[in-house]
């Protein structure tokens, strides 16, 4: 989930080191670690760079990044109360050549299986079947992240159980935990990039006309998503779609604290920091949806993030000659509909 910055040239490069965070799937911790550990390193938005590990000790890591060579001794907990998260390491010495080398590393105890690493959370998978988002603590975002976990907390209490919503189990005020259903097939994303020789097209055009429901869902409650994406949708054991991940979405207008990556974002020249999000941008990145449901791919997928963004300033998009849904696609993308509810309606009469 990229955050909403400021710098549109920095947002870029978010979008490029935060991505993978959202797409490591099962992996051991020590994948998962130094896979975090390496993209925060290289963001450039970070006031100070932090190293995450997931309950790794001092040799794990050297064992890990042999030539990183850096001396921890434990100093303060984070957070003594909060059983998440453990010992905070402060680094003495190193003798590697990269000056961009983190600092400190928070050492993380898992509360079960990992799922997901974000700009906000740790998401993982508890004992007891659910998953917990767990916000990152003890870098320069942490009241940032608290109180992005927090907005999607008051946004799942807000619209209340409904078939297009992962169900909101428990939320902690305290420790600003949120505990969710679990979905056992997975983002739309990677069920789709693994399974979509075997999907059928009544079952795409489901999830299409499902997408449209969610957004209809949240749009009627003041709320703008801003980050639609196939990797933000849920699939459960029927794989019947469900929206998720609102940390960073506006909420009756609120300023957003993301944006959707490079294919599903609008293309505004006019674009300025600080301006209220619009339900036509969740539209826009609906489209894009669509046109992955249906093709198995983002749109523009080869070509970089730059050349991407030049094409639909100029209002070029991908050819959707033979793509079903291709008149609902170009809609999105032409800014041609108003509503969510408007594309639910043509869905359903493709359907028909």
């Amino acid at each position: 989930m990229p955050w909403r910055h400021e710098d549109k040239t920095a947002l870029a490069m978010d979008r490029v080191t935060s991505r993978p965070l959202s797409s490591l799937g099962h992996v051991t911790p020590c994948d998962m670690s130094w896979s975090l550990v390496w993209s925060l390193l290289d963001r450039p938005v970070c006031s100070r760079c932090i190293a995450l590990t997931y309950g790794m000790s001092k040799v794990d890591m050297e064992s890990v990044v042999p030539e990183v060579g850096v001396t921890w001794t434990p100093t303060t907990s984070i957070a003594p109360d909060d059983p998440a998260f453990g010992t905070r390491w402060t680094n003495l010495e190193t003798t590697t050549d990269q000056p961009q080398l983190a600092r400190q590393a928070i050492v993380i105890q898992p509360k079960g299986q990992f799922i997901a690493g974000g700009t906000t959370s740790l998401v993982e998978r508890l004992p007891s079947g659910d998953v917990i988002k767990t916000p990152w603590a003890g870098d320069a975002r942490e009241d940032d992240c608290r109180r992005e976990i927090a907005i999607e907390a008051r946004i799942y209490q807000q619209l209340g159980e409904h078939p297009r919503l992962v169900k909101l189990r428990h939320w902690d005020a305290e420790a600003y935990t949120l505990t969710l259903e679990y979905m056992p097939n997975g983002t739309l994303e990677q069920y789709t990039k693994t399974h979509f020789g075997e999907i059928s097209m009544a079952q795409r055009l489901r999830w299409v006309s499902q997408a449209a429901e969610a957004l209809h869902l949240l749009h009627s409650a003041g709320i703008i998503h801003c980050d639609v994406g196939p990797h933000n949708l849920l699939l459960d054991a029927d794989l019947s779609l469900k929206i998720t991940d609102f940390s960073g979405s506006s909420l009756h207008g609120s300023r957003a604290m993301v944006c959707p990556g490079q294919r599903y974002t609008l293309p505004d020249p006019d674009w300025k920091p600080g301006r209220p999000p619009t339900v036509e941008e969740d539209l826009f990145a609906l489209g894009s949806t669509i046109y992955f449901i249906m093709t198995g791919k983002a749109p523009f997928e080869d070509l970089p993030d730059d050349v991407v963004e030049k094409k639909y300033l100029d209002g070029v998009f991908p050819d959707l000659k033979g793509v079903p849904c291709g008149e609902i696609i170009a809609l999105c993308w032409q800014r041609k509909v108003l509503s969510a509810l408007a594309i639910l309606k043509l869905v359903d009469k493709t359907c028909q």
